[in-house]
């Protein structure tokens, strides 16, 4: 074999292992709510508020996007997203910022139907996906607002 092939199989494997430790270290981050939370008016209104990143491995992770839909008791309310990319420190937990377009027509369901049943409780989930070092990690979040 040539000189030239093989330093090149070395340095192409050498890529597929940092590629895949990124790949494995990604699949390990945690997400979950946090108490972060608010609520403005940009024609319609939004919601402000934070998930949770925890990364356990040791290597810093770059978040691109994360992008999901927001529904409160099997209702779909809204749209989250966040397209700042920010990066995800090894062995920290890291909020990152989402904003959640409200759907008015849905929120009106969520809001005729918890008068229907005479609660306040909201079940929210949030299911999406974050493209984190180019590898999209599916988000199940679910958590509860209300009495």
């Amino acid at each position: 074999m040539k000189q030239s092939t093989v330093i090149g199989l070395v340095a192409a494997g050498g890529i597929l292992f940092w590629l895949g430790r990124k790949a494995l270290a990604a699949g390990n981050l945690v997400f979950s709510p946090s108490n972060s939370f608010s609520v403005r008016f940009d024609g319609a209104p939004i919601i402000d508020f934070q998930v949770v990143a925890q990364n356990t491995s040791s290597a810093d992770l770059l978040l691109n996007s994360f992008a999901g839909n927001l529904s409160a008791n099997g209702t779909f309310i809204g749209n989250v997203s966040n397209f700042t990319p920010q990066e995800i420190a090894g062995n920290r937990s890291t909020p990152i910022n989402l904003e959640a377009q409200l759907n008015l027509i849905g929120v009106t369901n969520d809001v005729i139907r918890s008068i229907q049943n005479k609660s306040l409780t909201q079940n929210l989930k949030l299911n999406g996906s974050a493209n984190v070092q180019g590898i999209q990690v599916p988000i199940d979040l679910e958590f509860t607002v209300g009495p």
